[in-house]
Formats: structure tokens, C-alpha cells, sequence
């Protein structure tokens, strides 16, 4: 009995292992100066590695060191809504519980509110649960090694003569109790950790993400969240069905490696993303990660699964947004550069190719500088480190009149305008370039009149 609790006691474990470093909730420590000195995994991946060492007020968008813990109020249940800067600098909203610790605080957030609350208050009770129920075990455990040491002392003394056995009958009454005692308190531990199974449950059953388990290739548990995705109205809609059926053709292949490695090689399969079919034949992204656990006495798989169906939708339009963007810079009548904190060019359209008589790949990687007259160049040069040295002061739309250098080294009178934009790769520089030989020619022409 002993060593199946203990085998489920690990089980547990590691179910509890797997949602707090896969699940939705993200996990910080802070010292006593609100510097993140370990994070989890998502934690890892939202805010990327360089997190840890910071303090928290670096993380949080449109904060210059303002946000502080209120170190006093830590553990009252309160709930902080915080905005983030995450790896892709984008702000992420996330939810927040503070507790306090020795040396610092814990913190644990997650996306949604409601859920954030659901999955700390089962994490917190299955915790304590499963610490009580392993100096449980190890007790009964001990208790058992003593009972079988002590087994094989009386067959000896029961060879021995009368009073030998006469004493092993009084021993044998104390070891009746002793394993009453034992089986008592065996019964105890085993009814602990029903009771944290159950709280597990409930973890995973209010999880915001799909969490199902795989056993035999057959889907043998799915949570609610599961149901929705798949548009399931009950888990009986999905129970005991061949999990390929849910799987797109094209991701078969890689589910099936991912299946090998799991229930043969006994090892975790990490996230990728694959295409699963909902029960109206709908078709969904998934970001899914699966572990080896014993789930009813079988070999099975708990997968974890987030639908990036909203992640694609913003991808899409953030492409379609560049398409605008490039169709603009494109139609615009004037030859357009876009120069990065070196100088170099990183930027340009069609008009800036006819201007100055390069093609688009040679301008690609070129200093701008080339670009102007030689004996202009100078000028050109102390505008640029200006510029990137003071770019948020400088005047913005100031026309700038000097002498182009065509690839052919012809030279031409121009007018330029600056401005400064900023974005994930650093500082730019934005030209407008106006070829003014016609103009030039006019004025000079009506002065000759």
C-alpha cells in the first residue's frame, strides 16, 4: 500500500509541477528590494531571460521606477491589475497576488482575473495537502521497515525454545497494534490524498486552457475549457474518441513523434503548434506541450493546449497594416530613405531608385552619405550625428537644401526634410528627398529676364 501512495503522491507532484511551470500562471520571486530573483518558466518566455536581477518596475509599461509593493498590505487577498512590456514590446495586461516570504514576496499572475483566483486558491491547498500526506508516508513508511526487522527477529526467537515463544506472543500482540496503528494511519494518508486529487481537479477543471489526458489514443479526460474549444456541450461528446480525430492531416505526422516520445521515452513533449478540428469541422491553432503521467493505472499523456487563434488574427493585421504602409511609402511623389543609428540604409522606394539612379539593392546597406555631393558630404554628416545625438528636440519638418550624388556621379540640387522614428531595432532617421533642378533652372532663367 505504501508504495502505491507514494506512487501517486508522485503523480500528484508532478501534476502540480507541470501546471505551474506550463500552465497559465506566471510565477516571480522578488527580494526585499522588488528585484525578480527567479521566475518559471512562462514567466521566462513572456518577459524573457534577462528578467531576472530587475526590479519589477522595469517590467511594467509607462512606470519610471513609481511602482512600489505595499509591503504591509502583502497576503490580504488584494488583486493588482498591472500593465507589462513583454519580449515582443507589446503591453501585456496581466492579474497579480503578492505574498509575503522571509526575505522578499511571491508573486503569481495570470491573463484572466477570475481565474487567477481560482488557480492560487487550488495551487495553495494542494500544496499544503501534499507536504502534510509526504511526512505521512514517510512516517508509515519508517513504521513498516521497523515491522518487517521485527517480523524476522521473532521467527528466530520461536525456534529457540518455549519462553521464546511465550515473549513472541506478547510481541506479536504489540505488533497487532502497531500495524493497526499503521494501517490507521495508512488510511489517513490515503484519504489526504483523494482530498488533494480532488482540489487538483479543481485546479485543472477552472483553468482558463485546454488540459486533456490521453490514454490508449483515446481522449480519456478533458476539462471544461476543452469542451468549449471543440464545441463540445459535455465531456461524454469527446470521452473515450480516437484523439486523431481531432487532429488536422497536416499535423498528424508531428503528433505522433510527440506520442512516441511521450509514452515510449517516457519525456516531456514542449510546446509547438499544431491544426486540431473542432466537432463542427472548424479548424484551430493550437499551442500544445503534453507530459508522461499514470493516469488510472495506465501509461497516459497530460496535454496542455492554447488556442492561437487571436495571436494569427493580429499577425494578419499586422501584416496587412506593413502592406498598407509599404503601398503609402510607394505612391508617395517624393524619394523616401530610411537610415538607421549608423547611417546606413535600411529603407527605401521606387522614387528614391529613379532619383538617384540606384537599384533597390544597392541602396540597401549603403551610407547615406553617398548620396551627396562630395564637397557637401561634411554637412550631411554633422545633421545625421545631430540628429541621432538629439533626435527628440530637433525641428521637425526643417528643409534642408543641398547637392544629390547620382550613381553616375552627375550632381543635382535638392531639398530634404527629417524626422525621427523609433521601433524595436532602435532609432531611425526618415528622409524625404525632392529633386529641384526644374525649380533651380526657373528661378535662374527669371533672373536672367
Amino acid at each position: 500500500m505504501t508504495d502505491t501512495l507514494f506512487s501517486d503522491l508522485r503523480s500528484a507532484e508532478a501534476l502540480q509541477t507541470y501546471v505551474l511551470e506550463t500552465g497559465p500562471v506566471l510565477t516571480l520571486r522578488l527580494d526585499s528590494q522588488e528585484r525578480v530573483v527567479e521566475a518559471n518558466a512562462l514567466a521566462l518566455r513572456l518577459f524573457g531571460e534577462e528578467i531576472v536581477g530587475r526590479p519589477l518596475a522595469d517590467l511594467i509599461a509607462h512606470c519610471s521606477g513609481s511602482f512600489a509593493l505595499d509591503w504591509p498590505a502583502l497576503g490580504d487577498g488584494r488583486i493588482s491589475r498591472l500593465t507589462f512590456k513583454t519580449v515582443s514590446q507589446m503591453p501585456e495586461t496581466l492579474y497579480f497576488r503578492f505574498f509575503p516570504l522571509q526575505t522578499g514576496a511571491l508573486a503569481l499572475g495570470s491573463i484572466d482575473f477570475d481565474e487567477q483566483q481560482k488557480l492560487l486558491a487550488g495551487l495553495e491547498a494542494l500544496n499544503a495537502e501534499l507536504s502534510g500526506l509526504a511526512r505521512q508516508l514517510q512516517q508509515a513508511n519508517a513504521e513498516l521497515r521497523d515491522l518487517s526487522e521485527f517480523k524476522t527477529r521473532a521467527v528466530q526467537k520461536m525456534q529457540e525454545d518455549n519462553e521464546a515463544l511465550r515473549r513472541q506472543g506478547l510481541a506479536s500482540l504489540n505488533l497487532m497494534e502497531d500495524a493497526l496503528e499503521s494501517r490507521e494511519r495508512a488510511e489517513k494518508a490515503n484519504h489526504a490524498l483523494r482530498e488533494s486529487e480532488q482540489q487538483f481537479r479543481s485546479l485543472v477543471e477552472g483553468a482558463p486552457d485546454t488540459i486533456f489526458v490521453v490514454t490508449d489514443l483515446v481522449i480519456s479526460y478533458i476539462n471544461p475549457a476543452g469542451c468549449r474549444l471543440f464545441g463540445a456541450s459535455s465531456p461524454e461528446q469527446l470521452l473515450n474518441q480516437p484523439v486523431f480525430d481531432r487532429i488536422h492531416p497536416s499535423s498528424q505526422d508531428q503528433v505522433r513523434a510527440r506520442i512516441h516520445k511521450v509514452f515510449h521515452q517516457k519525456e516531456p513533449a514542449s510546446s509547438s503548434e499544431q491544426l486540431w478540428i473542432t466537432l463542427d469541422g472548424t479548424l484551430v491553432p493550437l499551442e500544445v506541450s503534453s507530459v508522461p503521467i499514470t493516469y488510472r493505472g495506465k501509461d497516459s499523456a497530460l496535454t496542455y493546449a492554447r488556442d492561437l487563434s487571436e495571436r494569427h488574427r493580429a499577425k494578419e493585421e499586422l501584416r496587412r497594416s506593413e502592406d498598407r504602409y509599404r503601398s503609402i511609402l510607394e505612391a508617395a511623389p517624393d524619394a523616401i530613405v530610411m537610415l538607421n543609428a549608423d547611417g546606413k540604409i535600411v529603407l527605401v522606394n521606387s522614387q528614391a531608385e529613379s532619383m538617384f539612379g540606384y537599384s533597390r539593392e544597392a541602396l540597401l546597406g549603403r551610407d547615406s552619405a553617398s548620396l551627396f555631393a562630395k564637397r557637401y558630404r561634411h554637412l550631411h554628416l554633422q545633421r545625421r550625428e545631430l540628429f541621432f545625438e538629439n533626435s527628440l528636440n530637433q525641428p521637425q519638418g526643417a528643409v534642408v537644401e543641398n547637392f544629390g550624388l547620382r550613381a553616375d556621379g552627375t550632381e543635382f540640387p535638392i531639398e530634404y526634410r527629417t524626422s525621427p522614428l523609433e521601433d524595436q531595432d532602435g532609432k531611425r532617421q526618415l528622409a524625404v528627398f525632392r529633386d529641384v533642378t526644374e525649380r533651380r533652372d526657373s528661378e535662374q532663367r527669371s533672373r536672367q529676364l
